[in-house]
């Protein structure tokens, strides 16, 4: 619509200038006969700005017919857009099922780990993959002893996943 504009003004800007500077030249010669007087200028000056309007009318035609052309291409964008969003919000659904899920079982290990008087005193963090049933253990324990415990705990706790124990032992 801004390209619409300027391209009308300009032309209209063009029109009043030739206009303007062939109203004096009666006879083509690109000269000045005599001085333009009121009524040359306002006539020749109506007759251009008549050829603009109607150069801007058919400009304003052109732009009406590209713009319903976009609207329906939008339209078909959209129709061909639907299934396409419906998956996504399906697959968003999952993902946030998943990741309730993965919190909810992160912080049953977690709690379990933390009220097992075997592993009073280590830093055990617990790490679950959301969709992959996977844990793991990772941080330092005192002992051998400590590391098996917190595999048995947590899958005690969480049947049906896999436990990834990295765990180290020695000093904390």
């Amino acid at each position: 619509m801004k390209n619409l504009r300027k391209w009308g003004a300009t032309l209209g800007a063009g029109a009043v200038m030739l206009t303007l500077a062939g109203c004096a030249d009666k006879d083509g010669s690109g000269q000045a006969e005599s001085p333009a007087d009121a009524n040359n200028v306002t006539g020749a000056v109506a007759d251009n700005l008549g050829d603009t309007a109607n150069a801007v009318k058919g400009a304003a035609g052109a732009v009406g017919n590209t713009v319903t052309g976009a609207v329906d291409a939008t339209g078909n964008a959209i129709e061909n857009a639907a299934p396409v969003v419906g998956n996504v919000a399906e697959n968003a659904a999952t993902t946030v099922g998943n990741a309730g899920e993965t919190a909810a079982m992160t912080s049953k290990v977690k709690a379990a780990i933390a009220a097992n008087a075997g592993l009073k005193g280590t830093r055990i963090d617990v790490d679950t993959m959301a969709g992959k049933n996977n844990i793991s253990l990772q941080g330092t324990v005192k002992t051998a002893a400590q590391k098996n415990l917190a595999s048995a705990v947590a899958k005690k706790n969480a049947p049906g996943y896999n436990i990834n124990n990295m765990l180290k032992v020695g000093a904390m």
